[in-house]
């Protein structure tokens, strides 16, 4: 029986809980589907009920609400995304329509968050559950009492991926990014006090370090240095920077050879040796023998493979460099090339266009993270993000009134 409008009074709570499924239920395949590592999972159903109900209730105008103004900009770059795969369609490039559904989930993500009675204060309550849960998580998988929920299923805690952090949210890179936006959503809309703030920080930092992915923690601490100079007072800023540069220099002379979880990685990265690996493949598009390699390039050596590969359909003709190959490939490995080789010239013209609207701190970190990192692959750091610019918009429409 066709639900009416005027009874989903009774369904807020619903779809409330629809929301938190997709924000904080781990990973776990309810369906496996053959050749992926994702199978069909609660979130994927909680969307699909969602839809159906926007669907069979149409003319109840259930999507009526101000807020999706302010996701305009991304819904339009979702169709640009729709236009430029049917043009690599055209090219004969293969296109993965599970890419294009979840482009759909995240329409339907949009329609759902914009049109909850969302309380900012209960929801942030949610938030430090959330961050906790993941401590405890992350506590016992380093001492090896649980395992984790990962895109390829719950793995035991004798698993090699389990010698990183990963917590709840299904992959240590993951657990960096999703961490990172929940301490913006704090500190920017409960304004903590400074030992709060102090301590957020350096909580976060901590788990970006530990889950061993250096450009979450470089893009966090740049991100910071314009951030909190917004959110603290003069005197508090400049004796934060003091102590972040004192963390750093003890670090780099004190721990940097204790082979401490992530802090090692982080500094015993060979940079400069990096920069030239970028170089060399840049302009002369020459990889060396990974062997030949320090280990600690080895995973920038893994994504420079996979761009050698990923721009031959972007370079198919001219038409594809216009306007892009579409979603010819699931993961991209760099939130920057997915724009660039998804929707072409075209697309990353828009984006440029349009990332005026968005605050710098978050900015700065999106494209450092966004390098070397496929972040909106993933419908978590996603969810938290469109989370976050909801409660931006409600910010902005109270400081306006």
């Amino acid at each position: 029986m066709k639900l009416k409008y005027k009874y989903f009074y009774n369904f807020e709570n619903f779809f409330l809980i629809l929301f938190l499924i997709i924000l904080f239920f781990p990973k776990l395949d309810l369906i496996e589907i053959p050749n992926y590592w994702q199978g069909i999972r609660l979130e994927d159903i909680a969307l699909v009920t969602y839809g159906l109900i926007i669907l069979l209730n149409y003319e109840e105008k259930i999507v009526n609400n101000q807020h999706l103004k302010i996701f305009k900009s991304l819904l339009f770059f979702f169709i640009i995304i729709f236009i430029s795969s049917f043009i690599g369609k055209l090219s004969s490039n293969p296109i993965e329509i599970v890419s294009l559904i979840r482009v759909l989930e995240y329409t339907i993500i949009i329609i759902l968050l914009s049109n909850l009675d969302l309380t900012r204060g209960n929801f942030i309550k949610f938030i430090k559950i959330y961050l906790f849960a993941n401590l405890i998580f992350i506590i016992l998988q380093k001492f090896g009492i649980v395992g984790s929920f990962t895109s390829i299923g719950y793995l035991d805690p004798s698993h090699p991926q389990n010698t990183r952090s990963i917590g709840l949210t299904g992959g240590s890179w993951e657990i960096g990014v999703i961490f990172s936006i929940c301490y913006f959503i704090i500190i920017k809309y409960e304004k903590p006090n400074y030992k709060i703030t102090f301590l957020y920080f350096f909580l976060i930092l901590l788990i970006n370090i530990i889950s061993e992915n250096r450009m979450n923690a470089i893009g966090f601490v740049l991100a910071n240095i314009i951030f909190l100079k917004h959110i603290l007072s003069r005197k508090q800023y400049f004796r934060s920077l003091i102590i972040l540069f004192l963390f750093g220099i003890i670090s780099f002379l004190f721990l940097k050879d204790y082979n401490i979880s992530g802090i090692d990685r982080l500094l015993n990265t060979s940079y400069s040796d990096a920069i030239v690996l970028l170089k060399n493949f840049a302009f002369y598009q020459e990889l060396p023998p990974l062997e030949s390699l320090d280990n600690s390039l080895w995973s920038l050596w893994y994504r420079l493979s996979l761009w050698s590969k990923l721009i031959i359909p972007y370079t198919e003709n001219f038409y594809t460099i216009l306007f892009g190959s579409g979603l010819y490939t699931i993961y991209f490995e760099s939130t920057v090339l997915r724009i660039i080789f998804t929707t072409g010239i075209i697309g990353l013209i828009y984006t440029v266009y349009k990332i005026k609207e968005i605050e710098l701190y978050i900015l700065v970190y999106f494209i450092i993270v966004g390098l070397t990192l496929d972040i909106f692959n993933s419908m978590k750091i996603f969810s938290f993000v469109m989370l976050y610019y909801r409660f931006f918009d409600e910010n902005y429409s109270y400081r306006r009134n």
